[in-house]
Formats: structure tokens, C-alpha cells, sequence
């Protein structure tokens, strides 16, 4: 099983990097506190292979800037998707 950053992440990454660079932006990585299965179907959830604070250095060395790392619950799943990036 994966758990980290992959190689998708780190092409998001990279380019929100290159994008940030010529308008002076920040790029900050949106992470949850545990994968989104974990609520929605346990029972589908696989086992976390790295811990939260593992997974935070990882993003910190694609570069970015911050990381907010948003609990996973019931409030958050419940938001459509233009609530959450509201």
C-alpha cells in the first residue's frame, strides 16, 4: 500500500511552484488528518502506513511553503465541493 506523496502530488506541487513563482504567491498543501475512507467506509479504509507527523515533513520537502492539515470529520465531508474551497 501507498501512503505519502506520490509522484501525482509531486507534478501538482512542482507546477504550483513554478506558478507561485511569477505572481509572488505561497503554496500551501491541503492535507486531512486521516485518509477520508477512515469515516465514509471504514470498511474499505486500507492501514495507514505513515504518521501524520511523517507525512508532513514529506510535503515539506517538495517545497512547500505550509501545510494545513484540516480534520476529517462528518462537518467537513458533508460540505460540497464549492463550500470547501469557499
Amino acid at each position: 500500500k501507498f501512503d505519502g506523496v506520490h509522484s501525482g502530488h509531486r507534478a501538482v506541487i512542482d507546477r504550483a511552484r513554478v506558478d507561485a513563482a511569477t505572481g509572488r504567491a505561497r503554496v500551501v498543501a491541503v492535507t486531512f488528518d486521516r485518509n477520508p475512507l477512515a469515516l465514509l467506509r471504514p470498511e474499505l479504509c486500507p492501514p495507514t502506513v505513515i504518521g501524520v507527523h511523517q507525512k508532513l515533513q514529506m510535503l515539506a520537502e517538495t517545497g512547500v511553503d505550509a501545510t494545513l492539515m484540516l480534520t476529517f470529520d462528518r462537518a467537513l465531508a458533508d460540505l460540497s465541493a464549492r463550500e470547501f474551497v469557499e
